[in-house]
């Protein structure tokens, strides 16, 4: 398999030219002004013509931005001009080389999330040219342009090589050999400490739902999910697989999964799954429609990539530290269509995605190029200064790495609003109207009871406006064992937060609307199988914890 499956090319053998030689340009420059002694950028993205990977080298302290765009690189012709002579072709291949090496010897600093960006928009353009060029290229040709290319990739991603083969030449092409076309599955984080919420999930999906896609579970060793653990998840349901990640990606000190815990293993294992087309699902999600739904999601088809904004609160002095730092980030950066028209980003709320799905297409080489910068957020240095510091658990890594790394992306509809998520609960006690719990149809006309709803969840909708899944758990309040279904939901109102956190946060101002039949059925199963299996999973903790432990050697 190649590095690159055939694609329509982003840019030409001329652009990538002209690029490589205003480099090249840059670097004398730069060696001119050592001799002189004058301060010099370092910043790759001086030497490319005012596009989307131009970066910043700005501490979150600084003050914050302007917002204001930059002129992008050109729209350029789909087909290289001819011919793409073998000397055209050699320059391309030196020029590669030699912003390889900038590129190793020169690795992004934690806080450079631009910079790294920006690179790995110069990555994909050498994909895109070696899959165009590859029919006119000789073997010696094609082997030194993947030899630059892995090279760039090991160094500034160590994760990627397999820890069995740590010498391995072509280890990011060895990784995308273990994709198999057209697959469609769950990937999922298993540990101990969410088997409780990764059981639920599971009998959601299967029993409640009857969903027959496969579900691979990815874990951090024996210590972060024991065998007890494995084989009770393995004997909940059909086609379940259970993988120690560790065995599939490198883990170097500057990864250090099991110091992560289950936020890092996400965007991990989602890389290292074998299926092509994958939604990731973070344990305690429930969905009230099977989750293929979102496979042929219109934002998915159009993009490779979708995503769910979280809710709509917490504006003001808690989020400007998260905003100060997107804002350095991104001040050189042509905004995309989503970011325009983001709400959290442009009007100061803090936390811009619910990361509990995301859906992502890996046959296209731009969502990779977005998985590994947030993969590589995740990494220990740029977890523990920046991105969990900026959003818990690092729930915004998704849609900043893709929006830096120039990939497509879309989020989901959350039925207005801005597309920003609801909640699924009760009425309130203090309210006017009472809730109801039998309506088999949603009200969407102007008869809609107008009320409160409180919960623990962020709810998103389908596209065609009605309930899909929520982050939040079965279980109400969040740290609670006790079990109720919901009786409505709401959307496009406004929050407000509980008085602690085992409270339920309010939506008030939006148009209530009743669960339906259909979906109150598939909740009362969810509950039925949680409730049956909770005793099954304590007794699986409690003999892990009297389980009998090695002594260390003497």
């Amino acid at each position: 398999m190649s590095l690159l499956s055939p694609s329509r090319p982003r840019y030409t053998l001329t652009t990538l030219l002209w690029v490589t030689m205003l480099f090249l340009i840059w670097q004398h420059y730069c060696g001119l002004n050592q001799m002189l002694g004058r301060p010099i950028d370092k910043d790759i993205s001086l030497v490319l013509p005012q596009s989307n990977a131009a970066s910043s080298n700005t501490q979150p302290d600084d003050k914050p931005l302007s917002k204001t765009p930059t002129k992008s690189l050109p729209q350029q012709p789909d087909q290289l001009p001819a011919p793409a002579t073998a000397d055209a072709i050699d320059a391309l291949i030196s020029s590669v080389d030699k912003t390889s090496l900038f590129f190793v010897n020169e690795s992004p600093q934690p806080s450079e999330f631009a910079k790294m960006g920006g690179r790995l928009q110069i990555l994909e353009t050498w994909l895109s040219a070696r899959a165009t060029l590859h029919p006119k290229m000789t073997h010696a040709q094609l082997q030194s342009l993947d030899n630059h290319i892995e090279r760039t990739i090991i160094t500034l991603f160590p994760f990627v090589g397999h820890p069995a083969q740590p010498k391995n030449a072509q280890p990011f092409t060895t990784l995308r050999e273990t994709f198999v076309p057209h697959t469609q599955g769950i990937v999922m984080v298993g540990s101990k400490s969410t088997l409780h919420s990764l059981a639920h999930t599971i009998l959601n999906i299967r029993l409640a739902l009857n969903s027959s896609l496969p579900i691979q579970i990815y874990h951090a060793g024996e210590t972060d999910f024991p065998p007890s653990a494995r084989r009770f998840i393995s004997r909940l349901s059909h086609n379940i697989t259970i993988h120690d990640l560790k065995h599939l990606i490198s883990d170097p000190p500057s990864l250090s999964l099991s110091a992560g815990g289950p936020p890092t293993l996400a965007p991990l294992s989602a890389l290292a799954s074998t299926f092509t087309h994958l939604l990731l699902i973070a344990p305690g999600t429930t969905f009230l429609r099977t989750p293929s739904t979102l496979l042929t999601h219109p934002s998915f088809l159009s993009t490779g990539a979708l995503f769910f904004h979280s809710h709509l609160h917490s504006v003001g002095g808690g989020a400007k530290p998260a905003h100060t730092f997107w804002q350095s980030q991104l001040k050189n950066h042509v905004p995309s269509a989503a970011l325009r028209a983001s709400r959290a980003y442009n009007e100061g709320y803090a936390d811009e995605a619910d990361a509990a799905v995301v859906v992502l297409d890996k046959s296209r080489v731009g969502t990779l190029m977005g998985m590994l910068h947030a993969c590589w957020q995740h990494t220990r240095k740029v977890r523990e200064g920046y991105t969990y510091r900026y959003a818990a658990d690092g729930r915004d890594s998704w849609w900043f790495g893709f929006e830096l790394a120039g990939a497509g992306y879309k989020w989901g509809n959350d039925g207005g609003g801005g597309g920003y998520g609801g909640t699924i609960g009760w009425a309130s006690s203090n309210s006017s109207s009472s809730s109801s719990s039998s309506s088999s149809h949603h009200s969407t006309g102007s008869g809609g009871v107008k009320t409160r709803i409180c919960g623990t969840t962020t709810l998103h909708l389908a596209p065609d406006g009605n309930p899909l899944w929520y982050s939040g758990g079965l279980r109400q309040p969040h740290g609670s064992t006790e079990y109720d279904v919901p009786t409505q939901w709401m959307v496009e109102g406004e929050w407000q937060r509980a008085p602690d956190e085992l409270g339920m946060d309010c939506m008030e101002g939006g148009e209530a609307r009743d669960v339906s039949d259909g979906e109150r059925a598939v909740l009362e199963r969810s509950v039925r199988e949680a409730r049956a299996v909770d005793g099954k999973v304590r007794r699986v903790l409690e003999g892990e914890r009297n389980r009998p432990r090695p002594r260390p050697p003497k």
